[in-house]
């Protein structure tokens, strides 16, 4: 009887070793393959991050791109208008007449996020309809007019490209190199925005600016205007008052 109960014994602690181990194997097992498929997906989703880096990158080269061609096609109207106030004939005859805002190739949209895209598109669009803006002051506006406000228009957008592409670049740790022509540019477009301000500010009420500046000015000096209507019309009643006086006096 001992030795049947040291077998049966015997026999249960081997089937307790083969099915531990069984169990232990298939254990492993399981966390193996979890573990597979969390290391494959974190290898994809590296790899995405990587392929949205380098969409990102093209798309941050090419505003920065367009930004130093705003600030070359401000030169371009500069020299035209040399030449305009030399009375020369045609003078901007050789002076491109748009720079067009967008993307070749162009990114696969549905690809970004959401919140990445919505202000580029935004742009483009702003940008496009402030030219149509200049493209109808044709209307009551002169060649050298409308090359004021497209002057106007570069600057204003080649900033906001600068700050838009600013932002990816940091996003994407691109560092920064190839950003002293940028530097130049940049120097630029707050050249002439600042030349209209100071304008703004002489005689708000009596210069025309493009939609965006005009905007962005009585943001800043949100009672400039007002101001200085009510000092015109205090002019106005001054110089009546004093031909009324003059008047009365000629007439005794």
């Amino acid at each position: 009887m001992a030795a049947e109960a040291t077998a049966a014994a015997a026999n249960v602690s081997w089937f307790t070793v083969v099915a531990s181990s069984a169990l232990t194997s298939a254990a492993v097992n399981v966390g193996w393959n979890a573990f597979s498929k969390w290391l494959d997906r974190r290898r994809e989703k590296a790899k995405e991050k990587q392929r949205v880096g380098h969409v990102k990158l093209e798309i941050m080269d090419q505003l920065e791109s367009f930004a130093n061609r705003c600030a070359n096609y401000m030169y371009e109207i500069h020299e035209g208008f040399d030449e305009y106030y030399r009375h020369e004939p045609e003078a901007f005859s050789r002076v491109q007449h748009d720079i067009p805002l967008k993307f070749h190739p162009e990114p696969q949209w549905a690809e970004l996020p959401v919140p990445f895209v919505a202000p580029l598109k935004a742009l483009v669009r702003e940008y496009s309809d402030t030219g149509a803006w200049i493209a109808r002051t044709g209307l009551w506006a002169d060649i050298p007019e409308q090359y004021e406000f497209e002057l106007e228009r570069l600057a204003f957008y080649g900033l906001e490209v600068l700050g838009v592409a600013g932002k990816i670049r940091k996003e994407i740790k691109a560092g920064e190199r190839g950003t002293v022509q940028l530097e130049g540019s940049r120097k630029e477009f707050n050249k002439l925005i600042q030349q209209r301000r100071e304008g703004y500010k002489k005689s708000a009420c009596d210069i025309t600016f493009i939609p965006e500046l005009e905007a962005l000015f009585e943001r800043e000096m949100p009672d400039l205007k007002a101001q200085q209507l009510r000092a015109r019309k205090a002019e106005e009643l001054l110089q009546a008052e004093e031909l009324r006086s003059a008047s009365q006096k000629s007439g005794q």
